[in-house]
C-alpha cells in the first residue's frame, strides 16, 4: 500500500495538468502551491498525519491516556515545511469507571490564526 496522490509527491505541474485536467480545480482552490522553480508542485501534508499531532499531544504529555474518540473535519492544506501548531482545549470532564473521561476541542493551526483541522476528542485517564 502506498500513497499515490499526486499532491503528496513533488510533481511536474505542467505535466499533472495535461495528463488530468481536473487538476486544473484543484489548483484554482489553492491546492496545488508552485515551489520556487516555478513548475515543481509543493507536496501537501496527508490530512491524517497533521491530524496525529492530537495523539501526540495526549501520549507525551498525559501518559496513560486511552485516546477514545477524535472528530476531524480538514479546513485547510498544510503544505511540506509549513509549520504548524496543535491546540487542544478541555470542554467536559466526568468521573467514569476509575478515573475521568475528558472531552476536548482540538485544532491545528498554521501562521498561529489559520485553522487547518478542527474537532473534538475523547480521552480516558484512568487512575485519576
Amino acid at each position: 500500500i502506498g500513497d499515490n496522490n499526486p499532491l503528496h509527491h513533488d510533481v511536474n505541474v505542467d505535466e499533472l495538468l495535461t495528463q488530468k485536467p481536473e487538476m486544473k480545480v484543484l489548483q484554482q482552490a489553492g491546492l496545488i502551491r508552485l515551489q520556487e522553480d516555478g513548475i515543481t508542485a509543493q507536496p501537501l501534508v496527508h490530512g491524517m498525519l497533521v491530524a496525529s499531532v492530537f495523539s501526540c499531544i495526549f501520549g507525551t504529555l498525559i501518559p496513560g491516556a486511552v485516546y477514545r474518540s477524535q472528530s476531524l473535519k480538514f479546513r485547510a492544506p498544510v503544505f511540506v515545511d509549513e509549520p504548524i501548531i496543535g491546540r487542544v482545549d478541555v470542554t467536559d470532564v466526568r468521573t467514569w469507571r476509575d478515573g475521568v473521561v475528558v472531552t476536548c476541542a482540538t485544532k491545528v493551526l498554521k501562521n498561529e490564526v489559520d485553522v487547518c483541522v478542527q474537532g473534538d476528542a475523547v480521552v480516558w485517564l484512568p487512575g485519576v
